[in-house]
This record gives structure tokens, sequence and C-alpha cells, in this order.
């Protein structure tokens, strides 16, 4: 983030974005002021480059066009200040403004002699489009003994301020407030907008409604004979009436609808009360319903028995008894005679000794056993002592400052002096041979925190401008209906 500040920014067009005005000027010229300095705040001298790119978004986007070519380089003023001319040609202005109410923001950036780019935020950038003259000729307008302006007549009620057939000011009877039949686009009205005691008739009749319109209400209250007509949905279906359960239950429903073809027009008319348990209602067939007792039918003949079933499946066989339990075991008979041990048999004589058999493979060698412990490090020597460090070159004496520079006749600010060459840097001492490195001492005890400094004191406040003239206040438009 550089240390660059914007300190103002002055934009002014001295014409509006009106089409046949766009075309007789070669360009719309506006002034923009700012302040460029070097990363620790000092303000930078020398030429500058200005470059503006347009945008239609504060933040991102991409750019609408960047003017760099035709802005003048411009010299900085003390404090690094700066004014840049920059003029957007004509061709391209409804390309950068296409519509009044689409916002436009410009960013500037400034390139300095010696390479550095300092970039400003976008800033939101507006145009003026028309401005009126409100003359004081003493006709309409005219100031009072206290310096006032005010109008010479006071306005009626409902009148609105307009140019008369002689091109002066004057209040006239506003028009009728009545809308008419194009006034209303696709806006949504606000609630209320439109009651009964503001439409011309005091109803609004089929045409006034699209067949394929949905209203939604919260009641209908009406004293016509054909109050509600349900037509048909389409060439196939006709329109139902439903009455639809509570949102709690879902949106489930119950209804009727006419059948697809009716060879007479019929309208029923109810009973005037409710009837008793279980009656139904009935039609004398001239579209009077009233509540009556449904007819009970003959019994009917008895049905003809029907054939046997057939025979269920066989069970499942029944679980099998315990086993009985093991009878005892009966006595056992006596052991008989062992018999006489027969005499042991002569030893033959030994057989010859076989053939030596061939040595066996070697067998595989075992892993290596585990390595034994490193030996302990022998102790660290002794460091050697630092050796001493080089005496510090000669500071170059501090150049002169070049004096200030006059200030011009028109009160602008002169050119700060160019600064004084800085002498050049004292030889440095040869470096002293490094000596072998002693024992670390211990760490010290942290000082404590020094006290910090008194602020330096502020510069002085620049002389504030005059005030400017206060304009008059417009007058009060006309109240609009309700």
């Amino acid at each position: 983030m550089n240390a660059a500040r914007l300190w103002t920014l002055l934009g002014m067009l001295a014409l509006a974005a009106w089409p046949s005005l766009a075309r007789a000027v070669e360009s719309f010229d506006f002034v923009y002021t700012g302040r460029v300095a070097d990363e620790e705040g000092r303000p930078l001298t020398g030429s500058v480059t200005v470059t503006a790119t347009f945008f239609h978004q504060e933040v991102g986007g991409e750019p609408i066009h960047t003017l760099d070519q035709s802005i003048e380089p411009v010299t900085l003023a003390e404090g690094g200040l700066f004014e840049a001319v920059i003029a957007i040609p004509a061709a391209i202005y409804g390309e950068i403004f296409p519509d009044v109410r689409q916002p436009v923001f410009l960013a500037v950036s400034v390139t300095a002699a010696n390479g550095r780019v300092v970039k400003f935020a976008r800033q939101r950038f507006s145009i003026v489009p028309y401005a009126a003259k409100v003359p004081v000729d003493a006709k309409l307008f005219r100031f009072d003994a206290e310096g006032r302006l005010s109008t010479r007549t006071q306005p009626q009620p409902n009148t609105y301020m307009m140019i008369d057939a002689t091109g002066q000011l004057a209040f006239v009877e506003a028009p009728s407030t009545a809308i008419g039949a194009e006034a209303i686009g696709t806006e949504a009205l606000k609630q209320d907008a439109v009651t009964s005691d503001k439409i011309a008739d005091g109803s609004i009749g089929g045409a006034d409604v699209a067949s394929t319109a949905a209203l939604t209400i919260a009641s209908i209250a009406t004293s016509t004979q054909n109050a509600v007509e349900i037509r048909p949905a389409s060439p196939s279906a006709t329109g139902e009436m439903r009455f639809v359960e509570l949102s709690a239950g879902g949106t489930e429903y119950v209804g009727f609808k006419a059948p697809d073809l009716v060879n007479a027009t019929m309208v029923w008319t109810l009973p005037s009360a409710d009837g008793g348990v279980g009656q139904v209602l009935q039609t004398d067939g001239a579209g009077a319903l009233s509540w009556a007792s449904a007819a009970v039918g003959a019994t009917g003949a008895t049905g003809v028995t029907g054939a046997a079933g057939a025979i269920g499946a066989t069970g499942a066989a029944g679980a099998i008894g315990p086993t009985g339990a093991i009878g005892a075991t009966g006595l056992g008979g006596a052991n008989g005679t062992n018999g006489i041990n027969g005499a042991t048999g002569v030893t033959g004589p030994t057989g010859p000794s076989g053939v030596s058999g061939t040595n066996g493979a070697n067998g595989v060698t075992g892993a290596t056993g585990v390595t034994g412990p490193t030996g302990p490090s022998g102790a660290d020597g002794t460091n050697g002592t630092n050796g001493t460090n080089g005496a510090n070159g000669i500071t170059g004496a501090a150049g002169v400052t070049g004096p200030t520079g006059p200030t011009g006749l028109t009160g602008a600010i002169g050119v700060t002096g160019a600064t004084g060459v800085t002498g050049s840097t004292g030889p440095s001492g040869a470096d002293g041979t490094n000596g072998t490195n002693g024992t670390n001492g211990a760490n010290g005890v942290t000082g404590a925190t020094g006290v910090t400094g008194p602020t330096g004191p502020s510069g002085a406040d620049g002389t504030n401008g005059a005030n400017g003239v206060t304009g008059a206040t417009g007058v009060t438009g006309p109240t609009g209906p309700s």
C-alpha cells in the first residue's frame, strides 16, 4: 500500500449528455487535482504523466475506456500537488456514459520521472445534465428588504411552476390527476393504490381483467345475479369450484364441476333449512331441492348356498416325548489267571557298518547382530575471543539546501528549490581479523522500555477559503394526491 493520498477530486463537465451537444464539440474536459508522495510521505517533484481509466463498477470489472496519450504531462507543484486536464473525446462519450442512471467510476494513476507509479482509489464520477437559469426580473421572483429571494405572488393550492407562453416562469393550475388508459405500466402498485372510490365508474368490468389473470382475495361480495361464473379451463375441460382443506392437512380439496355437455341450462335452489338425520337431497324436476328420507328397497331373494370348502391341511406332528432313564449296569465277571512268560531268544551277531553318507549343505547364515551404542562425544574446545572491529569511516558533509523559490503573483506556492548534492561517503576502515569465537555468555536481563518521546508540534493550519454564497431555497412543489 503506497503512502500517496488523494487530497481532492474536482470533476466538472461544461456540457451535458445531450446527443445534439455531443456532436457539436470535440471533447468534454474536466480538471483532476491530486497529490503524490513517496513511501515515507515526502512529496515528489518534477514532471509526471497521468492515466485515467473509467469503470462501471467500484471494485473489479472490465475498464470501459483508458485515456493516457491525450493527457498532457504536468509538473508537480510544491507539496507534490498536480492538476491534470482530462478530455473525453466526443466519439467515446456515449460509450462511457450510456445512461445517466448507470454509475461510472474514475481510476487515476500517476507515473513519476523516477518510474514510481501512484494509483488512486476509484471515485464515483457524476454528471449534471442541465442547470436551469431562474430569472430575477421582479415579475415572479424578487429580493426582499433583507436580501432574501422570494416569489412575488403566493402559490395557490394545486398549482405548480412552469414556463408560460411568453417564456416566463409562472404558477399554473395542476392538471387532472386521473390516470389515463396507458399511464400504468408493468410496475407493481402500492397497497390501497386502487380502491372502489378511485375508479371512475365504480366497478371493474370483464374487459378490465385479463381472462388468464389469477385473483387471490379474501372474500367476494356481490349483488349481481350471475355473480360467479366458472368458464371452461380449456376446450377439453370444464372449470372447477374447489374447497381446499386446512393448510395443516395439506393441499387436497373437494369440489364440483359441470359435465362436458349440458342439454339445458339449470340452476338448483337449495332448501331453506337443514334436513333430518339420514335424509338426502332430492329434486322436484324443476330445479327445487328439498330434504327427503331415502326409500328402502325390497329384500332380495336368498342366494344359493355355496359349495363346501376344501379339507384343511394335516396338522403338524406332535413333539417327541423325553427318553427314559438308563438301567443299572450288571456285575462284572472274575478276571482269568495270567499265563507263564516265554524264555528270551539268543541275540544275533552285529551286521557290518554301512558306507558314510554325503555331508549336508551348510545352514543359512544368521542375521547380523544389533549395533552397539555410540560412545560419548568428546568435550567442545574453548571459543577464541572476537577480533576488534574496524573504525567507522568519516561521514561526508551535508550538501547546502537550495533557496526557496519566490511566491508567484497569483498566490500559487513557489517551486521548492532543488536539494543540495549529498557529500560522498568516507572510505570504510579495513576489517579486523576475526578471532576464534569465545564462549557465549549468558543472556543479559532485558532492560525496561524507554519513555515514549513527546509528539512533535502539528503544522500550522492553512487559511480557510471564503464561504461561497448560499443559493436561494427552491420553491416547494405542490403535495401530490393521496
